[in-house]
């Protein structure tokens, strides 16, 4: 259980934006006046005037959450994970049970023979409903402030509580102004055009209707609770996975949104060439092969009709949790200096110097994810495990490397396209530009090795004149391999 102190802590958070009256308070006042009895009015008026608050609680459900400053309250020895299954194994389930029990209660065929007894049975109901949502919301601010997954790099569990936090915000939200809202439409009208004293005793009455209409929200509203319980109970492997796929197909298309507005605008097709493009023309053209080798990136991962997977499914080769948590934090930013990389090529008026910005932060996104996913193989070699498929790791490795050779030849091609070889920070200015030493990468390099950097570079410029033609060879293959997946992509 979430201790008393923690709760009334996170709902003081909430307090401090609009305050929402408990429906049991609300009914409590009105039971405490005229305590002889009360007209049938007075009871459809208070039935009313508690749907409406609960309808009030979760329409400003999501905007309270959000506002809401995620911090630690008095020190709990609930951890996130422990509130999240609370949710999911308590909460929800006595959740659905109410709705599942709603149309019974409220049959207009029972409220003829004690309306007063019929009300109060209702009331008592709703108090409950309210109560549930109440804890609802407390469970998720406990989430956000208390989340502690088990990775020691405070950046990446920052992230992981900001995505967690997130998810379990959008998919209760999404239930309470779902379907839930929708029944508590349906029982705001119940009672229009009808009264509990000229009822008749055929379904012929209107609110029989929308009795009807209350039993097959309630059933929906059920159904979505059970979504939402089986989500919450999925391992965090599988919520992982399902949301770095989200975030790969939300890359994807940012990166098709940008591949069309360029070839739109900068493309062989366009015949404009005013004095307003042609300075940027080729700065533009240059950007096309960086969100191709983006997106032959992602699509090669997240791909599961593939040959050849990246990301294996068989136990024996599936990725380890802090490897999957390491990858989506990776794609997370990836994806962050993807939007703004967009942002700046579509903005006419853009500095050179903010597009050099943004396209070597999105080079360090991929390389992250790069860098993750060549672990990731490693340590599938290093296992020594008959069961580990050597063969297609070397194979997926060898497409890394060509990748890889088109990637840093992309990039550094739209760099060198903006005459910003060694970017200032400060200035946007040629002779600025060339004092700085702010270092682009061009090559490939590899962080483990660092101290063979030196003795590799005196290698290379020895080799340097032999291999010239056959790198020339080598790279028209893996353009050619590179468009024809980029092709791949775009016919899926």
């Amino acid at each position: 259980m979430i201790s008393l102190a923690v709760t009334k802590y996170f709902l003081s958070l909430m307090d401090q934006h609009d305050p929402i009256k408990p429906v049991a308070a609300t009914v409590a006042t009105f039971r405490s006046i005229n305590q002889d009895g009360k007209s049938e009015e007075e009871y459809q008026a208070i039935f009313k005037q508690v749907i409406r608050q609960l309808h009030d609680r979760v329409t400003t459900y999501e905007e309270r959450i959000m506002d809401a400053p995620i911090c630690r309250g008095p020190k709990s020895s609930v951890e996130g994970k422990e509130v999240e299954e609370r949710l999911g194994l308590t909460i929800l389930p006595a959740l659905k049970e109410k709705i599942k029990d709603w149309p019974a209660i409220i049959n207009p065929s029972n409220v003829k023979n004690n309306p007063r007894s019929w009300f109060e049975r209702a009331l008592d109901q709703l108090v409950g409903i309210d109560q549930l949502v109440e804890d609802i919301e407390s469970c998720v601010l406990t989430i956000w402030a208390d989340w502690e997954p088990e990775l020691r790099d405070p950046s990446l569990r920052n992230r992981f509580i900001e995505f967690r936090g997130e998810q379990i915000t959008l998919q209760t939200n999404h239930l309470l102004n779902g379907a839930f809202r929708g029944l508590l439409k349906a029982c705001d009208a119940f009672f229009v055009g009808s009264k509990v004293s000229t009822l008749s005793c055929n379904d012929s009455d209107p609110i029989y209707e929308m009795w009807g209409v209350i039993g097959r929200l309630s059933t929906l509203t059920i159904e979505k609770t059970d979504t939402l319980i089986q989500w919450l109970l999925k391992s965090m492997l599988s919520a992982a996975k399902e949301k770095w796929r989200e975030l790969v197909d939300d890359i994807d298309d940012c990166l098709r949104s940008l591949d069309r507005y360029l070839q739109f605008y900068y493309g062989p097709r366009q015949d404009d060439k005013s004095e307003s493009k042609e300075p940027r023309r080729d700065n533009v053209t240059m950007c096309i092969p960086i969100i191709k080798i983006c997106r032959i990136f992602f699509n090669k991962l997240v791909r599961v009709t593939n040959s050849q997977p990246s990301i294996f499914a068989q136990p024996s080769m599936e990725m380890k949790c802090n490897q999957l948590k390491q990858l989506l934090i990776a794609t997370y930013e990836t994806q962050e200096y993807i939007e703004c990389y967009v942002a700046q090529t579509r903005n006419l008026f853009c500095r050179r110097r903010d597009l050099v910005n943004q396209i070597i932060n999105l080079q360090g996104g991929l390389l992250d994810c790069y860098h993750t996913l060549d672990r990731y193989w490693d340590s599938l070699l290093a296992r020594n495990d008959p069961e580990v498929d050597q063969k297609l790791i070397a194979d997926n490795k060898l497409w890394l490397e060509s990748w890889t050779s088109a990637f840093f030849r992309s990039f550094g091609n739209a760099i060198e396209a903006t005459g910003s070889q060694f970017p200032s920070p400060d200035s946007d200015t040629e002779s600025d530009i060339d004092d700085d030493g702010f270092m682009f990468f061009s090559r490939p390099f590899d962080y483990d090795d660092d101290e063979d950097v030196d003795d590799d570079d005196d290698d290379d410029e020895d080799d340097d004149d032999e291999d010239d033609d056959d790198d020339d060879d080598d790279d028209d293959d893996d353009d050619e391999e590179n468009r024809e997946e980029a092709d791949d992509a775009d016919n899926e």
